[in-house]
């Protein structure tokens, strides 16, 4: 009697299974989305327009998370950091990135070059006294690696110099993880991918869904010599080089709205379901690390895009997770000054039932 039960409980349990992705228009062929041996996900938040780590702080308890990400530089590097410590003190757990320099934050945003030859030996020097100094939650090298507009040089440099960060972090007990795989590259990497794995409606359905027009033409052409090719060619040797570096976790960001909605708040603000598998799948068998989501954020200050996007990272089982609350450039914040935005009490109660 007892294994008729469970027969039948197993029956009940599967119908509700294919009755709810039937509800969600996933295709049955789709895996479910990689979720890592983690008890929650850590939900966090930075700050862009907020200097002072006291401010940051009071924004992070009205938030209800305990993780944050902040940012340090080796050129003004000078043996302490007072943010940090104000920070590490109050039981906050840091994402910290590391730059080699100083990203400029002027109108040209000049780029930075990776450090090269005997710089590498600077660089090993400087990271040794950093994380001599401090142990952050986890070691993020430089920001967005692939973004012009940050970084100049080839990115076989880049490897190299993470390559060093993670030898330097693995001796002192320290996780680490690259700075950042952004769109386009991100989306064109997988729709590649998908392509290779003969799941063209699938590869159409993403490319739909994360593409702007300018992208969209350009994955159906292909052309190595334009720009986003260049950019393209960057990102695959990328992830064909992370597994070589013995990083511990592959660095993901992602903004919504994307793709033909990106520009325009009259659609409906929900993340188009199984969205943000497709990336993470494809990072977490490329590199063969879990993922964390190191940046995300929207670009409409719509409530309800918030709840779609924190529901869409929870699936994913994460261990991290960053939102970017700032009103800086085209994203949208969760506060102002000292007070929640109605997305800060969207993300709030998200975490309250997390």
């Amino acid at each position: 009697m007892r294994t008729v039960l469970k027969f039948i409980s197993g029956i009940i349990v599967l119908s509700l299974i294919f009755s709810c992705r039937k509800s969600e228009n996933i295709p049955a062929s789709q895996p479910p989305t990689p979720r890592y041996p983690t008890d929650t996900t850590q939900f966090g938040a930075m700050f862009a327009d907020i200097s002072s780590a006291q401010d940051k702080i009071n924004i992070l308890t009205q938030l209800h998370v305990k993780t944050t990400r902040m940012t340090l530089s080796m050129d003004t590097w000078n043996g302490q950091n007072t943010n940090l410590e104000i920070l590490q003190n109050a039981g906050y757990k840091v994402l910290l990135n590391v730059y080699w320099k100083k990203i400029n934050e002027d109108s040209i945003k000049t780029p930075q070059p990776f450090p090269t030859g005997t710089e590498l030996d600077i660089y090993r020097s400087k990271m040794n006294e950093i994380l001599t100094k401090y142990k952050p939650e986890i070691l993020l090298v430089e920001n967005e690696e692939l973004v012009l507009k940050f970084h100049s040089g080839d990115i076989s440099d880049y490897l190299n110099m993470l390559k060093v960060a993670v030898e330097v972090a693995h001796s002192k007990g320290i996780k680490v993880s690259d700075g950042g795989i952004t769109n386009p590259q991100i989306s064109l990497l997988v729709y590649n991918y998908l392509l290779n794995q003969n799941k063209v409606d699938e590869a159409n359905q993403y490319a739909n869904a994360t593409m702007n027009a300018q992208v969209y033409a350009f994955a159906h052409n292909q052309d190595t010599s334009s720009d986003l090719g260049k950019k393209l060619l960057q990102a695959q040797k990328l992830v064909a080089g992370l597994p070589g570096t013995n990083i511990d976790y592959v660095n993901l960001h992602w903004y919504e709205q994307m793709g033909s909605s990106a520009s325009s708040s009259s659609t409906t603000n929900a993340v188009t379901n199984g969205q943000l598998y497709q990336p993470v799948n494809y990072l977490t068998k490329i590199i063969g690390k879990p993922v964390i989501i190191g940046e995300c954020g929207q670009i409409d200050a719509d409530s309800s895009l918030t709840t779609s996007m924190l529901d869409e990272i929870a699936k994913t089982g994460t261990p991290y997770v960053i939102w970017f609350s700032t009103n800086n450039g085209t994203t949208k914040a969760l506060n102002s000054g000292n007070s929640l935005l109605p997305a800060g009490y969207a993300f709030v109660k998200f975490i309250d039932q997390y």
